[in-house]
């Protein structure tokens, strides 16, 4: 059985997939497509790609709940998934899952212009 790797890996996933993605230079005010709740969750998504490296794991997990909490009632799937993914992915230590969660979220949000 593989063993769970620690958040702190899973922070350097979030990292790497967010500069791969291009996320961390997205815009903050686009006023996409997407309803509020998808806007707001993407601009929660932006500061946990800002803050990766320097949160600790509960810090980490607390912020995934914050960006699953906007989505969750999201009318963008893409983002409503996305974001309880990364979240569940998180919690269970699946740092494979996990970054292709964050890819999936960065998509999400820059389909609705975040």
């Amino acid at each position: 059985m593989r063993r769970k790797k620690n958040l702190a890996y899973l922070a350097v996933i979030l990292s790497v997939a967010a500069v791969l993605a291009g996320c961390e230079d997205a815009p903050s005010g686009s006023a996409g497509t997407g309803d509020a709740s998808a806007r707001n969750a993407c601009g929660h998504f932006r500061n946990v790609v800002r803050d990766a490296g320097i949160l600790t794991d509960a810090e980490l997990r607390e912020k995934l709940k914050e960006v699953d909490r906007s989505a969750s009632v999201s009318d963008v799937f893409a983002v409503r998934a996305a974001s309880r993914a990364m979240l569940s992915n998180a919690t269970s230590g699946d740092a494979d899952a996990f970054g292709v969660a964050v890819l999936d979220m960065s998509s999400g949000c820059s389909s609705i212009g975040q």
